[in-house]
């Protein structure tokens, strides 16, 4: 019997960021309640995997006990059988007979006992199931919540050769608003900063890895919002993995936010270095760039979607 699955190592780690680099109090609320989640749920799953093991064994346990009773059943039916030929009952053969019927109640007894253990465990491995489920829904709520409040945005351009920022930034919606809400908000702004600098396409980080689909459509959720808003004002979408673009700022894949920030600051002539959030976009808007200068060179570049 397979254990829960738990979806949440790159999601919990994607909530903590947001929580170090924002300034609003509910991003922290967010990240302490998915790590609060996340405890319960892989505990929840641990329980839920402990009684489906133990009512395999059980189940196990009481086909030996059944298979046994009818192995002495067998005994029982041959010694009657062997009394009713006989013209004289023996009485060691009477003896034999109550003892066999005494054993068979024991052992009857014993299987009952591990087949009611068996279907126990089984229930409550189901009730530890949906917990599971309750758990990773809440944390999908709070993922989706996390992702439609705040938003990164940046434009870029190399129309002279260097590439420069024309715009960065981050989106941020009321901690009241709602998720389906945040969307259409996101949405709304995307396209207003588009008409109003012109891009030729726009450029996007592909979803995170995690080991569930659920989890993926929900990470997915404002992501769809900005596909969404540059399809409407007819720019290609080109999408890149997270390592692809360190690897092109950074010159490893392995980099981490802070060294991003460092060199798109670098790269930019930027007179501060922009935050997090902020660093993210334009290092998304540099891969580009350089993904379209490879393109021209004949060396293959982004899939546009």
């Amino acid at each position: 019997m397979e254990e829960a699955e738990v979806p949440l190592e790159d999601l919990h780690e994607h909530v903590r960021h947001r929580a170090e680099q924002g300034d609003a109090a509910w991003i922290s609320w967010v990240a302490l309640s998915t790590a609060i989640l996340a405890v319960l749920a892989a505990i929840t799953a641990l329980l839920s995997g402990m009684h489906a093991n133990e009512a395999m064994m059980d189940q196990i346990e009481a086909s030996d006990q059944w298979n046994y009773y009818q192995a002495k059943s067998i005994k029982a039916s041959m010694l009657d059988a062997k009394m009713s030929l006989a013209a004289v009952a023996d009485e060691k053969d009477r003896e034999k007979a109550a003892r066999y019927e005494e054993e068979k109640s024991k052992i009857q007894s014993e299987a009952e006992h591990k087949q009611s253990e068996a279907k126990s465990n089984f229930h409550q491995h189901e009730v530890f199931a949906r917990g599971v489920t309750m758990f990773q829904i809440a944390i999908a709520i709070a993922a989706i919540s996390a992702l439609t409040k705040k938003r990164r945005v940046a434009i870029v351009d190399a129309n002279n050769g260097k590439p420069r920022s024309l715009y960065f930034g981050t989106i941020h919606n009321a901690s009241s608003m709602r998720s389906s809400a945040c969307l259409v908000a996101i949405r709304d702004r995307l396209i207003e900063l588009i008409r109003e600098h012109e891009p030729d396409c726009c450029a996007l980080e592909s979803v995170i890895y995690v080991q569930s689909y659920k989890t993926a459509i929900v990470l997915g959720a404002a992501r769809g919002a900005a596909i969404l808003a540059a399809a409407e004002m007819g720019l290609p979408v080109f999408e890149y993995a997270p390592n692809r673009i360190k690897q092109a700022t950074v010159g490893t894949g392995a980099a981490g936010k802070n060294q991003v920030a460092f060199m798109v600051r670098a790269l930019l002539g930027l007179t501060e270095t922009p935050d997090a959030d902020a660093a993210d976009a334009l290092a998304i808007g540099l891969t580009h760039l350089r993904s379209q200068e490879g393109a021209r060179l004949g060396i293959p570049g982004a899939a546009q979607i």
